[in-house]
């Protein structure tokens, strides 16, 4: 295996998603490339959640997979389960309503 060292790493070079991409270089080789999953390593999101709701679909932008893990947290005492999930988002529906006040999520996805 051939290691090519580049000075500089420019945003037009990443390639977000799942799975690989084919590039052919300057010399004329073809080299398989993984692509980065950054959206996976994005920090907490807090959203409202509606008064008195028993579930939640929550959508995002595509990443490439439906194979994370979520980890809510809630405004109320309640459980969880994630009913769907996909590139593009999730369902959760809650063991315990959300107060008549409504209430919020906060959540990762990993």
């Amino acid at each position: 295996m051939e290691t090519i060292r580049y000075s500089k790493i420019f945003l037009e070079d990443l390639e977000t998603g799942n799975g690989t991409s084919k590039v052919t270089l300057a010399d004329g080789r073809v080299v398989t490339l993984t692509k980065i999953r950054l959206p996976l390593v994005a920090t907490a999101q807090t959203v409202a959640i509606a008064a008195n709701a028993e579930n939640h679909t929550e959508t995002f932008g595509d990443i490439g997979t439906g194979d994370y893990q979520v980890s809510p947290e809630f405004s109320w005492f309640s459980t969880y389960i994630i009913t769907s999930r996909s590139a593009t988002g999730f369902t959760i529906a809650f063991g315990s309503q959300a107060p008549a006040a409504g209430g919020t999520m906060r959540y990762e996805v990993k």
